[in-house]
């Protein structure tokens, strides 16, 4: 049976996510595009002492696959929290998929606003804020140079698991351990691994050439 209480935070973390896209200038934000920051803010939260809300998904070649991120942010839209836009329907080898841009509702970002102040909140911010210090075209999604999930020795439709030590997390701590700054902050540890993926994704475009 499911948590409820589980339910409603995770509900609460996507729509702080959308609260984030709209605050960095990143709304209305693709439905790829919110997967990858939802990973990649998964992926960074032990940064922050806090437990990925969903650990677990689906590693595909377009990018990260939330199912369970997804049916949240559908309900949140029936609900009137969040909203749809842009949205269109196509065939592809994995079936009928769809598209669309979102964003938060009036009624979404009055209801979210109460939380700001939480350490959950905050953290979202600081992600999608390095998110879109770095997020520019290359045709290279970040989530394709993140070492977790680009891990070779995983096969597409994988699930990717969060719960415990990931190389993302190894990476991240050795950023510290040779960082200038005495005690880096969980802010300059998101900030500083975004840059090196932005780094290394520079470097691949580059190589394709």
């Amino acid at each position: 049976m499911s948590n409820p209480f589980l339910i409603a935070f995770r509900r609460l973390w996507v729509l702080q996510l959308l609260a984030a896209c709209e605050r960095y200038g990143l709304s209305p934000i693709p439905k790829s595009g919110l997967h990858e920051v939802a990973y990649l803010a998964n992926s960074l939260s032990r940064v922050y002492n806090l437990t990925p809300p969903l650990p677990t998904l689906i590693r595909r070649d377009q990018g990260p696959s939330y199912p369970d991120f997804q049916w949240d942010l559908d309900r949140l839209c029936c609900q009137g929290l969040a909203e749809a836009k842009s949205i269109q329907w196509r065939t592809s080898e994995d079936g009928i998929q769809f598209s669309a841009d979102y964003t938060l509702s009036r009624a979404g970002l009055a209801f979210v606003s109460s939380f700001r102040e939480i350490r959950s909140s905050q953290f979202v911010s600081e992600v999608v804020s390095a998110y879109a210090d770095v997020k520019r075209e290359r045709g290279i999604p970040l989530s394709a140079v993140d070492l977790t999930f680009s891990d070779p020795s995983m096969a597409p439709y994988s699930l990717v698991d969060l719960s415990g030590a990931t190389e993302t997390l190894r990476l991240v701590d050795r950023f510290r351990d040779a960082s200038s700054i005495l005690t880096p902050s969980g802010r300059d540890s998101v900030h500083l691994y975004m840059r090196y993926l932005d780094k290394v994704r520079s470097s691949s475009a580059v190589s394709l050439l």
